[in-house]
């Protein structure tokens, strides 16, 4: 039971804890996308307007000077692709041309991909915009800033296009996505082995418990769980030491009412078994005197004496009603026929019945019948 729980216990905080750390992960990447993505349009921002800055001064002390455009910025525009770190354009006003970093070819408007004029307007029209149109023709998506190059006149002479591709972008992104879930995973095996401990924490009261009502089961009613936690597991231990006490007071009561029980079945066994000797004691001494009369009465029959047996009926009836085998009947007819004139009476056969027998002397015998 106690490998069970424990195993379900860290299974549920594994999976309760993949699961926080998946919705996390999730919420992470997107709010870290966007801010990563508004970061580096705000540093692309900041950069271009820097770029914009530096070539209206380069355009104010140029030999050209105003009105003659954005001539003479190769040299320049190289030396910004080095600093800025991204591919830049310059728009020039007055000529409508493009001149692009890196010794690539100017450009036409014409050449330009569908909806990007609308952000080089704007940008004319003082305000810095963003745009994601520029991809195609660059051949990778990228995110683009459009920022005017004022000069002191207030006049926009160009448009400063900086362009960076989306995959630096997410690449940071990424970098910190692998780095988010390194740091979850090591969390998790961490959790891991410090919900582990907490569940061996949790199950250990538990096998206490499962100790305590094994030896109760066994008939130890003085073990106890020795567990003082404040909480559910806490009360249980206690309602379990609890009803042991209560086993242990029940036992010793018991065990007093079974020597007592059995007192008693000794006493009464001594009381019944007395009586018991006495009859039986009692019987055979009747069973003697009866013998001892058969005996006599056969050697007066021997003797030729009949007459003389009177008596010993008389005694062997009166053995016979001590033992029980007489009745009322029985003892009224042997009455009946002493007082008629028999020398002596009996019952006769098993008792309990109408059957007497009467000694009489002759000339006696209409008496004693009627």
């Amino acid at each position: 039971m106690k490998n069970k729980i424990r195993f379900r216990l860290l299974l549920y905080f594994s999976g309760s804890l993949l699961t926080f750390s998946l919705i996390i992960g999730l919420i992470f990447f997107i709010l870290f996308s966007r801010h990563n993505m508004e970061v580096h349009k705000a540093e692309l921002k900041v950069r271009a307007e820097n770029i914009a800055q530096a070539l209206a001064g380069f355009g104010a002390n140029g030999t050209k000077g105003q009105g003659h455009g954005m001539m003479g910025l190769g040299a320049y525009l190289r030396f910004l692709d080095d600093i800025a770190m991204a591919d830049v354009w310059i728009v020039d006003r007055n000529l409508g041309q493009i001149t692009r970093g890196r010794g690539q070819a100017s450009l036409a408007y014409a050449e330009l991909p569908e909806g990007t004029e609308d952000v080089i307007i704007a940008a004319f029209d003082g305000n810095t915009t963003f745009s994601e149109n520029f991809g195609k023709f660059l051949g990778a998506p990228s995110v683009s800033v459009a920022t005017p190059i004022v000069l002191s006149n207030g006049q926009a002479a160009g448009v400063v296009l900086l362009h960076e591709q989306l995959k630096n972008i997410e690449g940071a992104t990424e970098s910190g996505l692998i780095l988010l879930l390194l740091s979850m995973g090591t969390a998790i095996v961490i959790s891991f082995f410090i919900a582990g401990a907490l569940a061996e924490d949790f199950t250990k009261p538990l096998g206490r418990m499962k100790t305590a009502a094994l030896k109760i089961g066994g008939g130890d009613y003085t073990v106890k769980t020795g567990i003082a936690q404040n909480d559910e597991i806490g009360e249980l231990a206690a309602v379990l030491d609890n009803m042991t006490e209560k086993l242990d007071i029940a036992s010793k009561e018991n065990a007093k009412l079974e020597k007592l029980r059995r007192d008693f079945v000794a006493n009464i066994s001594h009381e019944l078994r007395t009586p018991v000797t006495v009859i039986r004691g009692s019987l055979e001494a009747l069973f003697d005197e009866i013998a001892l009369i058969v005996n006599r009465a056969r050697n007066l029959i021997e003797a030729g004496e009949p007459w003389k047996l009177g008596a010993l009926l008389d005694r062997n009836h009166e053995l016979l009603c001590k033992m029980g085998v007489s009745s009322p009947e029985l003892d009224r007819l042997v009455a009946a026929a002493r007082g008629g004139g028999a020398l002596g009476a009996k019952l006769s056969g098993g008792g309990r019945g109408g059957n007497m027998i009467a000694l009489v002397a002759p000339g006696s015998e209409e008496s004693v019948r009627e």
